[in-house]
């Protein structure tokens, strides 16, 4: 790393361990390994067209002419907490993440009539550093479930026995060690609703 990279990562209060060296090749070419690698960012990239900036993000932007990527790909290293929770009414189920205290989460939901309700209850909550990247993987396995609201691609047609048989399965496959595990509700069988695909 030469001296301008090591002032604009002090510069941004960024970790030098987040950057990859991508030795002059675009950085869609190094995404996977900067993955699996768990790099946020690359240096030494092919040059940005605006300005000729190596430094980019591991979509491929530069985060010199545009800073804001910087927290964009922060997030996914964020401390939060992934929440199940119900809708008695709905016969629904959201697994959602967030920063907040649950009691402040659950308040919202709620207020705004996520998903054209305001019964929802949060029956489960897990802590968890990357919880934006947790959620994503979770979403993905519970996608034949979506409800379909153009609001919230958090809200599933399935109950919370499969919600959280999904969340398991993320956390199991991935390694996640979770910070902090709650059950909210001493009796979840009355949110086994019924599993319908969407169409």
């Amino acid at each position: 790393m030469d001296n301008e990279l090591l002032k604009f990562i002090k510069l941004h209060n960024l970790d030098t361990d987040d950057f990859y060296n991508a030795r002059g090749k675009p950085v869609l070419s190094c995404y996977n390994e900067m993955k699996s690698q768990e790099k946020l960012f690359a240096y030494n990239t092919t040059p940005c067209s605006n300005a000729g900036h190596t430094i980019r993000d591991r979509q491929g932007h530069c985060i010199v002419c545009s800073t804001v990527n910087i927290s964009f790909s922060l997030r996914k290293k964020e401390t939060g907490f992934i929440y199940i929770a119900c809708s008695l009414g709905k016969e629904i189920s959201k697994v959602g993440m967030t920063t907040e205290l649950i009691k402040t989460r659950l308040a919202k939901l709620n207020s705004r009539k996520v998903g054209n309700t305001n019964d929802w209850e949060i029956i489960y909550s897990i802590r968890c550093t990357k919880v934006n990247s947790v959620e994503l993987l979770i979403h993905n396995e519970l996608r034949m479930y979506q409800y379909g609201f153009t609001e919230s691609k958090e809200i599933f047609r399935c109950s919370y026995q499969k919600a959280k048989e999904m969340v398991d399965k993320v956390i199991l496959e991935n390694h996640i060690v979770p910070i902090e595990e709650k059950v909210y509700s001493v009796n979840t069988e009355k949110y086994k609703f019924r599993n319908l695909i969407s169409k």
